[in-house]
């Protein structure tokens, strides 16, 4: 495997040799491409000459469009990025490339979508619920200020009702995600953005009640699991300093 820079995504100068794929199947996939943006094409414009498994919309015409503005691109973006020696850009290639195939025999379903008509790898769950400080909010930890480690809806957050994932997908190379390096989410994701998210840095008018719940309950769990934290913190009785082996162990007749 060639050393990968990873601030890139290209081959480091005198790295390791690389093993680079012949022109054969950049060839095939380039053909597909082609194929696929003529039939899509020819379905967007005649939707009863060449047809598909209606999607998204449930038309033929929404299911020829996403093709042509996602899926061809796609291949032909990560072919590029392929040729160039990018691992990140060959699993995305691989993966569009398959997609392709199954959606030219008509056997491949089409990205799931939520009720927006929004994919729902991207929108199917809320920035709280993969926030790094979502374990503060259950706790009933609220920051007063920036730079506290703690959650951040007292601060004008809008995380528990905003759906996007870039907390766990991050910015550039799965890193960042506004609550995960101190800033609060806005909803700029949200078809309602900026207007229903304003004024910022106000605390959402829900965020009243859930985080007075929220901090009555989360005194209690806080209690009880520093109670089972000290236990799990000590070591068994068993274990001691000495020259005898000792054992938890107690073997159990059946």
């Amino acid at each position: 495997m060639s050393s990968i820079d990873t601030r890139t995504d290209r081959l480091r100068p005198g790295g390791p040799a690389v093993v680079r794929a012949g022109p054969l199947p950049y060839a095939l996939s380039g053909a597909l491409a082609f194929a696929a943006a003529v039939s899509a094409g020819f379905s967007f414009f005649l939707p009863r000459v060449l047809t598909g498994a209606a999607v998204g919309n449930g038309n033929l015409r929404g299911t020829a469009l996403v093709m042509l503005l996602l899926g061809v691109p796609m291949l032909l973006t990560a072919m590029a990025g392929t040729a160039r020696g990018s691992t990140r850009w060959l699993v995305v290639w691989l993966g569009t490339l398959g997609y392709l195939l199954y959606q030219a025999v008509g056997d491949a379903p089409m990205i799931p979508l939520d009720e927006a008509g929004r994919p729902t790898w991207l929108f199917g769950a809320t920035v709280h619920e993969g926030c790094d400080r979502g374990g503060y909010y259950e706790q009933g930890q609220f920051a007063t200020e920036y730079g506290s480690p703690e959650c951040l809806v007292k601060l004008g957050c809008w995380g528990p009702v905003v759906k996007c994932n870039v907390p766990k997908r991050g910015w550039i190379n799965g890193v960042g995600g506004c609550p995960n390096v101190g800033g609060i989410c806005i909803g700029c994701t949200m078809p309602g953005f900026p207007d229903k998210f304003m004024p910022f840095m106000d605390a959402p008018p829900g965020s009243k009640v859930s985080g007075a719940a929220s901090g009555a309950y989360g005194v209690v769990i806080r209690k009880l699991r520093d109670i089972t934290a000290k236990t799990v913190d000590k070591e068994p009785r068993w274990r001691r300093p000495g020259r005898k082996l000792t054992t938890g162990y107690r073997p159990t007749a059946f």
